[in-house]
């Protein structure tokens, strides 16, 4: 959930408002908590698109669908979120303009136009020739 816990929230009036606590993502570099400019999500990830083309990714990973190299999930434990959550890696000055995402696998497109997509490549929904979990 990005929150560090488990936890159903939002099942009791003193959770939201003022008491439901904003999902940390880091800071950008001038120091400010980093601002999202798109958010997506599907059953049991999501990801965001940052002011600076940069993507992070939270959630359940069974499928490698976060993007960062395992199956750890993150959001669930605390001290994986703001500056511990790594952004995704699309390329030598790559920034992402678009996000989509999906049962378990995610697609971009990126500022030159490419589209990259990851998670599990079963029923080829990840666009390759294989089904590959990317």
């Amino acid at each position: 959930m990005g929150l560090g816990n488990t936890n159903n929230i939002g099942n009791e009036a003193s959770e939201m408002g003022d008491d439901l606590d904003p999902i940390d993502l880091g800071t950008n570099s001038a120091g400010s908590a980093y601002t999202v400019t798109s958010i997506d999500t599907f059953n049991d990830h999501t990801c965001a698109i940052l002011e600076d083309g940069k993507v992070k990714c939270w959630g359940a990973n069974p499928y490698a669908n976060l993007g960062l190299g395992d199956l750890d999930s993150r959001g669930d434990d605390s001290g994986e979120m703001g500056s511990n959550l790594n952004a995704l890696d699309f390329g030598t000055d790559r920034t992402v303009a678009r996000l989509s995402v999906g049962n378990g696998h995610n697609c971009v497109v990126l500022d030159n136009k490419d589209i990259k997509c990851w998670g599990p490549g079963n029923a080829y929904r990840t666009g390759y020739e294989d089904d590959k979990i990317r």
